[in-house]
């Protein structure tokens, strides 16, 4: 301390003194510090106030009517703007020191958002609801699988796998920022799936298998729509289709868990094979050529009703009797579509070639034959006389007579120049009065 004297003398000469000791304290100094301030967090005030001796009080006032006596307080402003916050520090003693600061305190956004469709086979949807009302914000999005990103608003993600996954929003605006977690759980969805196996005909009933993928512990359903105005909610699809063209068949397959898939695939529906034949009666004994309206398609299977087969497409039969017999044609086309036609043989009007007119014969020498041949035969009766020759699949090749002769003997030249030269074998059909008759004759070389 210091002693301090205090004398005093009056008019007179009268005198007198006072001597006390005065303490001389240390005076505290005021200081603080405060880091960003964001509208509704918690501010933190550091005291950095200073005094060699003695214990120090506190007096904070945060400028907007609140105070505080802590050491080192925390406060939240409801209002973004600048403000005064003033501390006053006391020692033991009652020494004072004061500080003022202007601090500002920023607008924070508030981040939050909302989640859609938590299924593993389609993105899902983060639906940004975040609250702020200025500008120059910026986002992080995590979704909890090692993805972000920055996009500021509402986004998507497609999550590979199911399973809970946290996702979280961070909004920044300067240096305020806040984060909103969410754990969402990405559900299995099942995956729609379903093939098929050759082509599609009309009118024919075309099987669709399901091979989908279903969520462990959910059960699924099904929806077929076959693009002709039918649909099915069996696990199969099936369906038929009565005019040819482009159809689209979709299948959906939904879970229990609400977590959905489809599939669509586009099928052609072929028309089938316009298919009719016509049947030509041959020069031999029973013996029938039949001919398609179509020779194009990939198959051709004859049934003749006498127990015998044919895949020739224009093949040449000989029936061992007169029928009737209903002779059935099945062809495939390219497309793999079948179809078929009918026709109904009534009966023969033939011979079997030794007799012309009664108890007459046709005769050919030579044969086999190389060069040319003679056609001999004899008629009873003076008649209308047709020779013409065939190949083997009922084509003919041109006609060596087409005349009226008188009853006797007669002979017309078959030569190799309407043969083409072509070794083989053929048919004379010698035709009297309608009535036909054949004779095979062997071209060599």
């Amino acid at each position: 301390g210091y002693n301090v004297w205090l004398a005093a003398q009056s008019n007179n000469g009268c005198r007198d003194s006072i001597m006390k000791v005065v303490y001389v304290f240390p005076r505290p100094v005021a200081d603080f510090s405060t880091g960003n301030i964001c509208k509704g967090s918690q501010a933190s005030f550091t005291n950095n106030s200073t005094i060699s001796s003695g214990i120090l009080g506190y007096n904070w006032t945060f400028g907007d009517g609140n105070s505080a006596h802590n050491l080192n307080p925390q406060h939240a402003y409801n209002a973004v703007g600048n403000y005064t916050v003033k501390l006053k520090v006391y020692s033991a003693v009652g020494c004072l020191d004061s500080i003022s600061k202007i601090i500002t305190v920023a607008d924070k956004p508030i981040a939050n958002f909302t989640v859609a469709n938590t299924c593993d086979n389609d993105s899902v949807s983060f639906t940004d609801a975040t609250n702020f009302a200025g500008t120059g914000m910026t986002q992080t999005w995590s979704f909890g699988d090692g993805n972000t990103t920055n996009k500021v608003g509402s986004v998507k993600h497609f999550y590979n796998n199911h399973g809970t996954y946290t996702a979280t929003l961070t909004a920044t605006a300067g240096n305020c920022s806040d984060t909103k977690t969410v754990e969402i759980d990405v559900k299995e969805a099942p995956e729609a799936l379903f093939t098929s196996t050759g082509n599609i005909c009309v009118n024919s009933t075309f099987e669709f298998s399901n091979m989908s993928d279903e969520p462990t512990g959910a059960t699924t359903t099904y929806l077929w729509t076959f693009g002709n105005s039918t649909s099915s909610t069996q696990k199969n699809g099936s369906a038929s289709y009565a005019t040819a063209g482009s159809y689209n068949v979709t299948l959906v397959a939904t879970s229990s868990n609400n977590c959905t898939d489809s599939e669509v695939k586009s099928y052609t529906v072929y028309a089938l094979p316009v298919i009719s034949f016509d049947t030509n009666y041959l020069p031999g004994l029973r013996q029938v050529q039949f001919v398609p309206s179509n020779t194009t398609y990939y198959s051709y299977e004859w049934n003749m009703d006498d127990g015998n087969t044919s895949n020739q497409v224009s093949p040449v039969h000989t029936y061992l009797s007169n029928g009737p017999f209903n002779v059935k044609l099945k062809v495939e086309d390219n497309n793999g579509c079948m179809n078929n036609a009918t026709s109904r043989i009534v009966g023969f009007n033939v011979s079997d070639g030794k007799e012309l007119i009664s108890g007459s014969a046709i005769n050919v020498f030579p044969n086999p034959f190389k060069g040319s041949t003679n056609i001999n035969f004899t008629l009873t009766r003076n008649a209308q006389v047709k020779v013409t020759v065939y190949d083997m699949l009922g084509k003919e090749l041109g006609t060596l007579l087409n005349e009226e002769l008188n009853s006797g003997n007669h002979s017309t030249s078959l030569n190799s120049e309407i043969l083409k030269s072509h070794a083989g074998m053929y048919l004379i059909k010698v035709e009297v009065d309608g009535e036909a008759y054949t004779k095979q004759v062997v071209q060599v070389n």
